[in-house]
């Protein structure tokens, strides 16, 4: 979070608070960065307040009140972490329920399955009031699953296999086989840039770059052709083994998936396994391409190399983008289209519009209309792009 401010951390029970020092902090930059920290199951934004039950309705009137606005139906849930406090969790629930449902009367009570729900936290320090909370990254801590080495190359196979296992709390440090000039410089280029774009979930990476020309010359020259490739990988893993040992690392990660080329095969992977002294661990084995394409888009810089992936499958033009941590668009048409769309049939311009948005599928709607908006848990990379563009215009 260094980049974003300066904040203060606690850990209370199965729950950390991060709590900025000063004003100047960028609250929605670190709303984002926490959700990339493998280890965090949920997330939300929660207001303190003093201990009273008339300070928490006031907050929860004031905080929440777009919300409670909008819903249709909801109910309180109240934790009560500190037993000194002089109402029980339901109690408190009941009392705060009422006086909200008096402030906001279009509301209905509903226990079971309510539109929204209000929480309410009463610790040691402060009552914390907050609405439902987000999904983060999920996984374990890093280093909690050991220490590897991965494999990784220009393409999308082997920065998907290093996430997923980042996911289970694996350190990675990472390895890359250059072979100038059969490799340019801006496969090179490229493959940095990758790596760069895993630390906001892998955390600090190392990227060893092992010139390989020498080597695969050797091959060619004194090899079989039609071994060329296995030769090639079976050098590559015994260099990979040999770093992950001075590295005092356990495994290995690689990004193969089986059947999808001839070199990765049962045969040819037992092959290519068989000169490592360690473990070697293949988090796609069994997966489909569009499955690992799915999961490359969750990378939060862009969708370049799935939408270059998929571009002769689905032609030209088409428009992709990601809704969530899970959900990915395909489509011909943007909301952008949709808005455009909406003016002509109505005859206003797309400056005379006002558009609300929160993610990157609302990126060509909010770019077209004259005044755009983002919600409060707006993604942070978005919010800066659109603030660049918007000053850009």
């Amino acid at each position: 979070l260094m980049p974003v401010g300066e904040f203060h951390f606690k850990k209370a029970q199965s729950t950390i608070y991060v709590e900025p020092v000063e004003d100047a902090c960028d609250i929605a930059g670190a709303y984002a960065a926490c959700k990339q920290v493998f280890g965090i199951i949920a997330i939300t934004r929660a207001l303190p307040c003093e201990k009273s039950k008339e300070a928490i309705f006031d907050t929860a009137k004031t905080y929440l009140a777009g919300a409670l606005t909008a819903a249709k139906s909801f109910k309180v849930e109240s934790k009560r972490a500190d037993k000194t406090f002089p109402m029980g969790s339901i109690q408190l629930s009941q009392w705060v329920g009422g006086a909200l449902h008096d402030a906001f009367p279009h509301l209905t009570v509903d226990v079971h399955h309510p539109e929204l729900t209000v929480y309410v936290e009463v610790r040691e320090d402060a009552a914390y009031v907050h609405g439902p909370a987000e999904a983060a990254a999920g996984g374990l801590p890093l280093g909690m699953g050991g220490h590897a080495v991965s494999l990784l190359s220009g393409g999308i196979d082997s920065p998907v296999s290093s996430y997923m296992i980042a996911k289970r709390g694996v350190q990675l440090e990472m390895i890359h086989f250059a072979s100038p000039p059969y490799t340019s410089e801006l496969a090179r280029e490229k493959v940095l840039k990758l790596a760069q774009e895993l630390t906001p979930w892998c955390g600090r990476l190392a990227v060893f770059i092992i010139p390989f020309t020498e080597i695969q010359e050797e091959i060619r020259r004194k090899c079989p052709e039609d071994h060329f490739t296995l030769i090639m990988r079976r050098f590559m893993m015994r260099l990979a083994d040999m770093l992950a040992q001075e590295l005092r690392c356990r495994a290995l990660v690689t990004g193969e998936n089986l059947g999808q080329v001839a070199s990765q095969t049962m045969q040819a992977l037992a092959v290519s396994e068989d000169v490592t002294t360690m473990p070697v661990l293949r988090p796609l084995i069994g997966l489909d391409k569009e499955e690992i394409v799915k999961i490359a888009a969750y990378c939060p810089n862009g969708m370049d190399g799935p939408a270059a992936l998929l571009a002769p499958r689905w032609g030209e033009p088409f428009h992709m983008a990601v809704a969530g941590l899970v959900w990915l668009d395909f489509s011909i048409a943007t909301k952008g289209t949709g808005l455009a769309e909406m003016c002509g049939a109505l005859g206003v311009s797309p400056e005379e519009t006002a558009a609300f948005g929160d993610n990157w599928n609302d990126q060509a709607m909010l770019d077209m209309a004259g005044r755009c908006y983002l919600m409060e848990q707006a993604d942070g990379a978005l919010r800066r792009t659109l603030a660049d563009s918007r000053a850009a215009a």
